[in-house]
């Protein structure tokens, strides 16, 4: 592919992967720490969908004919507190990367993408606003007297 639009297509699809393998993490490292098993499921559910998404996006990369970039999880992204006491910390890590994950698809929906993709860039950005929303609600409604480790 040597187009404008080719190529900048494959740059957003390559740069959302990142974003949900980014976010697939914090969420495994989330239900990993969490003992409260409603807020783990919400977590290892999320975590699923981010892999999902992760993985039809590097099946447009190589159906469009680019490569998948490789990515290792310490590289410029958000780090949670390895040392989290709270489970209101672990939503707010979850938060921070879910309104990272919904800015990247509003910058992606906005770039000169190649129109066969953007069912799957559009669907996916609706999905993860929902999250967002999800992960918001429990924020703000997940009371830590509630929640047992």
């Amino acid at each position: 592919m040597t187009s404008y639009r080719g190529e900048k297509t494959l740059e957003v699809l390559n740069g959302l992967i990142k974003n949900c393998m980014q976010a697939e993490e914090s969420y495994r490292n989330a239900a990993e720490q969490i003992h409260d098993e409603n807020l783990k499921q919400i977590f290892i559910i999320h975590a699923y969908q981010k892999a999902e998404y992760a993985a039809k996006l590097k099946a447009e990369v190589k159906r469009l004919g680019g490569t998948v970039n490789k990515y290792s999880y310490d590289e410029n992204i958000y780090e949670p507190d390895v040392n989290q006491e709270a489970a209101s910390d672990l939503i707010n890590d979850c938060e921070v990367r879910e309104a990272k994950a919904v800015q990247n698809y509003e910058i992606a929906m906005n770039e000169d993408i190649l129109w066969e993709v953007i069912p799957i860039v559009s669907r996916q950005y609706l999905e993860t606003q929902e999250s967002y929303n999800q992960i918001k609600y429990l924020k703000t409604n997940y009371s830590e007297s509630f929640i047992h480790f």
